[in-house]
């Protein structure tokens, strides 16, 4: 009997893989690699529609939202407002961009160059990678849909002064992970300098941003609910940074003059404070000790810092609240810290916040190596905390500025060889169908200052120039 004529009694055989119960072949499919499904599409008619299954590309892209510690928030709205081919076209472009990324070189598919109204301070983007948030030199807020026709800025959170003289502002974004729909809650420290008035004012607040949806459960924008508003006096400092978690905001502050190795931390629990002005100086933890750099707050009231000779685990109800003026912080002679490692290095930038197997995880770089923490969520007094060495940096490369870390991936700019550079690792005991190694990426424009995290779900990089903010979109599927 010819080819033809077996796979003909084949399919018309009771045992024929399309006799199979739709359910079953689904069950099947899920066991298989995602370009095998593809090839599988191909073959006939009921496959190609068995193959289309919104239940199928759900399955793969919860497996790859796991894979990578990223939620399934990467979705904006419910599971059940995304058709099939919607589902199956995220997960799709999500792996072209994982397959540029594993080769030597690539180059992005297109650049954005979106003007906003002021220079920009600095942007975030929020995960899923449509939407990004800008903060303006004016202290406002705007959001861009990177996925719009034609892509332009819209207002967000105005600045709160009116007639603002100079203003100085940061922004933090606290994104929910317990939520259907895209929600997060945004921080924003403003300071307004008027000379002419020799006056100063300043001002936090924390809004709530959710994402609504009309009839057609089609994305429309943002609203926006102020949850909280506070004025912590003026302080002769700068503050360096703010950063949201939960209930607690935390500024690092760098005294004006500089005083030796003085450099200290406010913590507040914002829920307390809103409206005032009088509990500043009975509502506030103050961290002080050596000169921290840089700081990122932890799940389980803890904070990660670092002050130029050690990386360090402390827990914030250890610190009692204080009642002297933030101006003129006292040193903690004890500093109690649940964990340290010696790191003597110029400066030290943390990643974002990780969640993988239900454990927080952590990545910073130092002195060549990339360098993974991990511990036990809860309360535990001591939690078991693991140091991973993830990466070592390119021995032909002087990285001038520390990488911006998703959590397999670390990206920066090459100014020898004028690229980005992108560094893929794995965490030790997590099985991946990637190696570790270096991919560089030829740009349009110089990206060597003022670089976000690759947001990896979209493939989307972006960096602030004056007041443009430059998006590019990697990847091959889209």
């Amino acid at each position: 009997m010819s080819a033809k004529r077996q796979i003909r009694a084949f399919k018309n055989s009771p045992t024929s893989l399309t006799s199979l119960p739709p359910e079953l072949l689904i069950e099947i499919l899920k066991a298989s690699d995602w370009r095998d499904v593809l090839q599988v599409r191909k073959t006939c008619i009921t496959l190609n529609q068995i193959t289309r299954a919104k239940s199928l590309w759900q399955y793969f892209l919860g497996g790859q939202s796991e894979k990578h510690a990223v939620p399934w928030s990467a979705l904006e709205k419910p599971a059940e407002h995304y058709s099939a081919s919607e589902i199956e076209w995220i997960f799709l472009r999500w792996k072209s961009v994982e397959i540029s990324l594993r080769k030597d070189s690539c180059s992005p598919l297109r650049e954005h160059r979106i003007r906003l109204p002021s220079s920009v301070d600095t942007a975030h983007f929020l995960t899923g990678g449509r939407w990004i948030l800008v903060l303006t030199e004016t202290g406002a807020v705007y959001y861009c849909d990177l996925e719009a026709t034609k892509i332009k800025p819209t207002l967000l959170i105005p600045c709160p002064f009116n007639a603002p003289g100079t203003i100085d502002s940061l922004m933090s974004v606290d994104e929910s992970r317990d939520t259907a729909l895209l929600s997060f809650n945004i921080a924003i420290f403003t300071e307004d300098w008027k000379k002419a008035e020799a006056s100063i004012r300043s001002q936090i607040a924390v809004y709530r941003v959710t994402l609504v949806l009309d009839s057609q459960h089609n994305s429309t924008g943002f609203a926006v609910t102020c949850l909280s508003t506070f004025h912590p006096g003026h302080l002769r400092a700068t503050v360096i940074s703010i950063e949201l978690r939960g209930p607690h905001i935390a500024r690092l502050i760098r005294p004006d003059p500089p005083l030796e190795l003085l450099n200290y931390i406010e913590v507040f629990d914002w829920k307390l404070l809103n409206g005032s002005e009088s509990k500043m100086t009975t509502k506030r933890n103050i961290i002080c000790h050596a000169d921290i750099r840089s700081l990122r707050l932890l799940p389980d009231s803890r904070i990660m810092v670092y002050n130029g000779v050690c990386v360090l685990m402390l827990d914030l109800l250890k610190f009692s609240e204080s009642t002297h003026p933030p101006e003129l912080p006292q040193p903690d002679a004890t500093f109690p810290s649940l964990w340290s490692m010696v790191a003597i290095t110029q400066d030290i930038m943390f990643s974002s916040v990780f969640t993988h197997s239900d454990k927080p995880h952590i990545i910073f770089y130092i002195a060549g190596a990339i360098m993974g923490v991990t511990w036990a969520s809860g309360n535990s007094t001591l939690p078991k905390i693991e140091v991973l060495p993830l990466s070592i940096r390119p021995t032909f490369e002087t990285l001038r500025q520390s990488p911006e870390f998703s959590y397999h991936m670390g990206t920066t700019w090459s100014r020898r060889r004028r690229k980005l550079v992108f560094i893929r690792f794995n965490w030790p005991g997590e099985a991946l169908d990637s190696e570790s190694g270096v991919t560089y990426c030829d740009m349009k424009n110089s990206w060597g200052s003022s670089l976000l995290p690759m947001e990896v779900a979209s493939g989307r990089l972006a960096y602030r120039s004056n007041s443009f903010l430059h998006v590019a979109q990697l990847g091959s599927l889209t």
